[in-house]
């Protein structure tokens, strides 16, 4: 049921492979307006859902799932 997140781009910084996101909060979260399950795009700091395409931005490295301050998918 639960797929859990993927996590796509490079690691900022030089070759240093830390994610600024913390794993195990990744492992829990979905998108707050489906329940779909999310995919963490590191380069470009923010956390899209792969059911609605709903872009949540990534702030001093703390996701802020809220649904006004997400950004709706360009074919929407």
């Amino acid at each position: 049921m639960f797929q859990g997140i993927r996590h796509t781009g490079s690691p900022r910084g030089r070759g240093e492979a830390s994610v600024p996101v913390d794993k195990e909060l990744l492992d829990i979260l979905i998108c707050p307006s489906c329940g779909g399950d999310v995919e963490y795009r590191q380069d470009e700091e923010v956390i899209v859902c792969l059911k609605c395409g709903l872009r949540y931005p990534v702030k001093d490295d703390i996701p802020v799932m809220l649904i006004e301050e997400a950004q709706k998918p360009a074919s929407a």
